[in-house]
């Protein structure tokens, strides 16, 4: 279901926010407000890439065809690596 897989996904953001809180709020006021800023765009770019990927495998099969396959490859390592870039971003 598509609303539960929204809701997992805001729920991981939100647990990797409340992680970092701590560091986070010993920072300055324009350090917090870049970094939610930043945060915000890298989540857009990630949300964006996995609609992306759904759109390749619509049965979440993995493709037989390699160029296919290889281009899905390449969208999940964006997503693992902005995944990296948000945790960086919001646990300080």
């Amino acid at each position: 279901d598509e609303s539960e897989e929204s809701t997992g996904r805001e729920a991981l953001f939100e647990q990797a926010c409340l992680n970092g809180a701590g560091k986070i709020s010993k920072m300055d006021i324009e350090e917090r407000a870049k970094r939610a800023m930043l945060a915000e765009a890298v989540e857009d770019q990630i949300f964006s890439l996995e609609d992306k990927l759904e759109e390749m495998i619509p049965d979440g099969e993995i493709p037989t065809d390699a160029i296919l396959r290889d281009k899905c490859v390449t969208v999940a390592r964006e997503i693992k690596n902005a995944q990296g870039n948000y945790q960086s971003l919001v646990n300080g």
